[in-house]
């Protein structure tokens, strides 16, 4: 059997992949200003100001860790 691909059917193949590179590096841009912002806090931020960045980005990577296994299965 073989399997043929229209032309139509290759044109939406590949926007799709290109709109999802888009959006996948869009969100490691993002991602990594996050996980930048963490690593090198601003020193004039407070320590408390610290520990919430801190917090809120613990809890961002672990809903990435759950997504990401929900979309996997």
């Amino acid at each position: 059997m073989e399997c043929s691909i229209t032309a139509d059917q290759l044109k939406i193949l590949f926007v799709d992949v290109f709109i999802s590179v888009i959006v996948f590096s869009g969100f490691s841009f993002v991602l990594g200003i996050i996980v930048f912002d963490t690593i090198h806090p601003n020193p004039t931020m407070s320590k408390r100001t610290r520990e919430i960045q801190r917090y809120f980005t613990i809890i961002l990577f672990l809903q990435l860790l759950v997504s990401s296994s929900l979309w996997v299965t």
